[in-house]
Parts: structure tokens; C-alpha cells; sequence
């Protein structure tokens, strides 16, 4: 990627109550690569300036948050994603031990 054309996006994942999320996956949707989020919720990635970019922000249990973005050449962004935790639903699983006595 040509200097002229990138651009820096930069921030942070956070929970709703505002908590940093570690380890939370940061990309470009429909693109290779992207980031994971530090211990602190931070990030920082090149991106491909003057595109319409559609960001992602995800982890398992929350739910993905998307933005649509377009940062111009040479320009550094910062951008919070704020993630939900996720409301699943889970079957009822019923555990049964039958043990057999001989005597």
C-alpha cells in the first residue's frame, strides 16, 4: 500500500459499562488481516484511505458491532466500538446416571 493511500485507524473496545475487552478481533470486512485488541482494549491499523470501509469489531460473547468509515490519506482516526454482551438462549440439556447395583 502506497504512503498516499493509507490512513491509521486507532482506538478502543470497550464493553457497555465502558471496561476495556482484550483479545477482541478489529478488521475490515472483505479484507485479509486485521487486529486484536491489547490488554487496555486498544488497537491500531493501517487502513486503505478513501475507501468506503466497513470496520468490524467482534468477540465471542458479545455481539459484532460494524461502522462504516472512510479516513482520507495520511489521516490517523480514532473509533470506539462498543460491544453488547451477546443474549443466547440455550437448550435445555438433561444429565441422567443410572448405576446398576450387583449384589
Amino acid at each position: 500500500m502506497q504512503s498516499q493511500q493509507r490512513a491509521e485507524l486507532y482506538g478502543r473496545v470497550v464493553d457497555t459499562k465502558g471496561q476495556p475487552i482484550e483479545l477482541a478481533n478489529v478488521a475490515v470486512v472483505g479484507k485479509a488481516g486485521g487486529t486484536v485488541t491489547d490488554i487496555n482494549g486498544s488497537f491500531l491499523m493501517p487502513v486503505r484511505a478513501l475507501d468506503t470501509l466497513i470496520v468490524a469489531a467482534s468477540l465471542v460473547g458479545y455481539e459484532k458491532q460494524q461502522d462504516t468509515l472512510i479516513l482520507k490519506a495520511g489521516e490517523k482516526r480514532s473509533h470506539i466500538f462498543v460491544l453488547k454482551v451477546a443474549a443466547t438462549m440455550l437448550e435445555t440439556t438433561v444429565i441422567e446416571d443410572k448405576s446398576a447395583r450387583s449384589t
